[in-house]
């Protein structure tokens, strides 16, 4: 009789062992699952583009370098403005690429394919356009 109890004590105690290693298991799984960060997936159900009216981009110190907007024409423009806030260079939607001074108001260049009068008057444009006192050059031939 006391080797058939010993036996139901050793299995009481196997059993007991392995429902704590059991619980463990479940503790731990569960304490990774709430505190790993989940992974990023994409969100199909979602639309695929973002629309504004305009987006301005920023600099470290809050001065902008930088807008993507309507232009005076209705057309798309890209405009990059210097750390002082100066327009220096324009891209608009209706065919041309305009280069400003320092100054941020005068050209200095202008390029594109455009059949009707930019803002302000400026005539149309077919081929480039330089500031009086500019030049022209070829790149050197690279090897």
């Amino acid at each position: 009789m006391n080797k058939a109890r010993s036996k139901k004590w050793r299995v009481k105690q196997i059993g007991s062992f392995t429902a704590t290693v059991a619980l463990s298991a479940l503790v731990v799984l569960a304490a990774q699952h709430l505190t790993t960060a989940r992974r990023a997936t994409a969100q199909s159900d979602q639309a695929q583009e973002l629309r504004a009216s305009a987006f301005v981009l920023v600099g470290p110190g809050g001065n902008v370098l930088g807008r993507f907007q309507p232009g005076p024409s209705a057309n798309g423009q890209l405009m990059l403005l210097d750390d002082g806030g100066k327009t220096r260079a324009v891209l608009t939607g209706n065919g041309s690429l305009v280069v400003f001074d320092a100054d941020g108001v005068t050209t200095r260049f202008e390029a594109g394919y455009r059949l009707t009068p930019g803002a302000g008057g400026v005539p149309p444009i077919n081929g480039v356009l330089v500031d009086p006192s500019g030049s022209f050059d070829f790149l050197p031939v690279t090897p």
